[in-house]
């Protein structure tokens, strides 16, 4: 019997492949609240009866914040009584098609072969090549070509360790002292919390921006605790809208965690807000943008704040493949001296992080 040890997207690649070659799996995973898979049944670890001739294919791998992460992930998964367990960075070797097939899935920048969305657009991309900063940059921007153009394990973008949005190895970044932040995908506060513990009470105002309601009412209950504490100084506000380039009433999927996205239909109905309408008097030097794909529509919504204050900016370049090329592209337009770096802040591709400076451009 065999088993893959996570029910995601890679899980779901290794599933297709087990299939077609007619062989009896079952998946497990701790999280997935489905009960099956390609009509395979999911199981909790507790669930299962290992026998001495299964095997696991793990699909799952850790962020490598903590050194050996993924070995502990694996002295856990033989607790559970597996003595072969493949790791991820060793399926290729089995299914030999998995990487493409997963690149493939069209989830975020994953839309290989699709002509009406290319993943890959070599003049800008180069382009964008030629704004970055420093070699750590470089090296990323190769590797994600290499992958994109050839998805397979040796081309495979292993993450950097360091703490999305606050890096600390980019040079002035961010370069104010007295930071103004405009945090756009709140979520339930998490990167209000990172920001806080990285920079204490170098921050004097906090804007968050939140569309789901369920997500905006822990953030907001976390704003308060937040201001229970004496230390804290900085001045949160906490608005509940999405944003873009125009001021409208849009669809959102509220899924309740930070995948929540714009939708054309279904969802339910939210207020979306131009910047540059709504915080036409907010003093902003720094922005984090996060918003699953309305990236692009909200940096042309604030073209005003941006020019005009230069704030420093890090923003996803992960939810679409033309995301990649786009959005530096129309950074560069608003800054022609912009300093640029990236970072990839998580496996399989996401987290994929644009750092701008503006004001401290040369």
């Amino acid at each position: 019997m065999h088993y893959i040890y996570g029910a995601g997207n890679l899980g779901k690649a290794i599933g297709n492949c087990l299939l077609k070659s007619g062989e009896k799996f079952a998946f497990i995973d701790k999280y997935c609240s489905a009960s099956e898979l390609l009509g395979v049944p999911i199981f909790r670890p507790h669930q299962i009866n290992v026998l001495p001739s299964d095997d696991v294919f793990n699909t799952v791998a850790l962020m490598p914040i903590i050194a050996d992460s993924q070995k502990k992930l694996l002295r856990d998964i033989s607790t559970l009584g597996f003595k072969k367990i493949v790791d991820f960075n060793q399926l290729e070797k089995l299914f030999p098609s998995v990487w493409t097939d997963f690149a493939a899935d069209g989830h975020f920048w994953r839309t290989y072969g699709d002509a009406a969305q290319p993943i890959w657009n070599d003049i800008q991309c180069h382009q964008f090549r030629s704004w970055l900063s420093d070699a750590r940059s470089l090296a990323l921007f190769d590797q994600i070509e290499r992958f994109r153009k050839n998805p397979c394990q040796k081309n495979y973008i292993w993450p950097d360790i360091g703490i999305q949005y606050t890096e600390t190895d980019i040079p002035a970044f961010p370069s104010s002292r007295r930071l103004n932040i405009l945090d756009l995908g709140a979520f339930t506060g998490d990167t209000l919390e990172d920001f806080y513990r990285c920079y204490g009470n170098r921050i004097n105002s906090y804007h968050c921006f939140e569309p789901d309601p369920t997500n905006f009412k822990q953030l907001m209950a976390l704003k308060q605790n937040l201001e229970q504490d004496p230390k804290f100084q900085a001045q949160v506000i906490c608005h509940p809208y999405a944003t873009g380039n125009k001021n409208e009433k849009v669809r959102f999927n509220a899924s309740e965690d930070s995948t929540a996205s714009i939708v054309s239909t279904g969802g339910i109905e939210v207020e979306s807000v131009r910047l540059d309408d709504h915080l036409v008097d907010a003093e902003i030097n720094y922005i984090k943008i996060d918003i699953e794909g309305a990236e692009l529509n909200t940096l042309k919504g604030a073209e005003t704040i941006i020019r005009s204050q230069q704030p420093d900016l890090s923003i996803s370049l992960y939810h679409r493949p033309s995301d990649f090329w786009e959005i530096p592209v129309l950074i560069r337009e608003m800054h022609p001296k912009a300093n640029m770096y990236i970072r990839q802040h998580h496996h399989w591709g996401l987290e994929l992080t644009l750092y701008v400076t503006l004001s401290m451009a040369d």
